[in-house]
């Protein structure tokens, strides 16, 4: 799974932008920029696997509808 996949799963349940870049440590816009598939894409955080892997966990024990999904999120990163 990459880094977009990743988000738009994320996002797909109820992970907002914001959330995303306060857990990776960086701004708004490098995340926008890494999830970008124009000439302005980026890399994406350094240990980004590991943070999406843990959002994704923590969220999941808020929100028991998208729990599955955001579970195999962190397993298919393989932090779960």
């Amino acid at each position: 799974m990459d880094f977009r996949e990743a988000t738009d799963r994320l996002m797909g349940c109820g992970v907002t932008l914001p959330m995303i870049a306060k857990a990776a440590g960086v701004s708004e816009n490098s995340i926008a920029r890494a999830r970008t598939s124009s000439g302005q894409r980026r890399s994406p955080p350094k240990g980004w696997h590991r943070v999406v892997s843990a959002l994704a966990l923590e969220v999941s024990h808020v929100r028991d509808s998208e729990a599955a999904i955001l579970r195999s999120i962190a397993v298919e990163l393989g932090d779960a």
